[in-house]
């Protein structure tokens, strides 16, 4: 497997949540007043309405796939606080 990220792996929830967790933590610093939580959903909706479009889905799958930003934008909320947010508590306390 030479690639790591395509159109299909970014269809799916778990690539989905992995781009929209890396995408946010290099964003995030550049737009500081954007809460943290809705440019996930923002970059959730932008990641997964693409992925349809490339993969040629009609009205019913755009639709589902605004539903499915809800859910990857939570999945990578969640990844964050699991594997970040201890290490970035750590960092500010020093």
């Amino acid at each position: 497997m030479n690639e790591l990220m395509n159109w299909t792996t970014l269809g799916t929830m778990a690539g989905a949540t992995a781009a929209v967790l890396v995408i946010v933590q290099y964003v995030k610093p550049l737009i500081p007043k954007l809460d943290t939580r809705i440019m996930a959903l923002i970059l959730s909706v932008i990641v997964l309405e693409a992925a349809t479009a490339i993969s040629g889905g009609g009205v019913q799958e755009y639709a589902i796939a605004l539903l499915n930003a809800v859910i990857v934008a939570s999945a990578a909320m969640g990844s964050y606080e699991v594997t970040f947010k201890a290490s970035d508590d750590k960092k500010k306390e020093v």
